[in-house]
């Protein structure tokens, strides 16, 4: 295949394509202030001339602290640090016990905790 399974599952992404077929109505405001010497001119003229293009793909580099957190879990960076887990754990059983409407009564701690 020509293209990489991760640049074509953004292409899928219902975000970027209503990203990618609505024009500016003007150019962009911060692109006049950028030296032309630190500007690519192809990315900066696609920029220019998708509405909404630039706003999208920064979303989606920036992630949240809350995503680097469960990546990092994921990774298993946070596996020596059992009672964090266990209090992170806590807190999200918690959480869900009082979205339910449930009480705190029998309530099981994580052994770590």
């Amino acid at each position: 295949s020509i293209v990489c399974e991760a640049c074509w599952n953004i292409y899928l992404l219902r975000e970027f394509c209503n990203a990618i077929n609505h024009n500016r109505d003007k150019p962009h405001a911060r692109a006049k202030f950028t030296p032309k010497i630190h500007a690519n001119p192809i990315q900066s003229r696609i920029m220019a001339r998708y509405h909404g293009l630039e706003e999208f793909l920064a979303k989606r580099s920036e992630l949240s602290p809350f995503a680097r957190f469960a990546i990092a879990v994921g990774e298993g960076k946070y596996k020596d640090n059992k009672v964090f887990l266990g209090l992170v754990e806590t807190m999200q059983m918690a959480t869900e016990r009082e979205i339910r409407g449930v009480g705190m009564r029998n309530f099981k701690y994580p052994l770590e905790f």
